[in-house]
């Protein structure tokens, strides 16, 4: 029904070097490069900037709704506050930028 076949070599391409391929780092302009970086900068550096402030008002407020009585107007007793920031840090430090 099948007739056996022995299987047939494999072999590989022939890799070119990057000589024949044509390409060279010098063709890389580096205007353009200096351009692409100060485009690339100005759009993450901002987000970058924002993301770093909401992270810092984060770990700020955290501590200053303590100050300003959540214990009392959330009714919270004994370990709870601890138990809130353990909630709150643990993330935080997981995910941390």
């Amino acid at each position: 029904m099948f007739k056996s076949r022995s299987p047939s070599p494999t072999t590989a391409a022939p890799v070119r070097s990057a000589s024949e391929t044509g390409y060279q780092s010098s063709d890389v302009d580096a205007v353009a490069l200096r351009k692409l970086t100060r485009k690339i900068d100005l759009r993450i550096i901002p987000l970058f900037i924002f993301l770093y402030t909401m992270t810092f008002l984060d770990r700020v407020n955290i501590g200053n709704a303590r100050l300003w009585h959540l214990e009392a107007d959330l009714g919270m007793a004994g370990y709870d506050y601890n138990l809130a920031v353990l909630v709150f840090y643990i993330p935080y430090m997981l995910l941390e930028i």
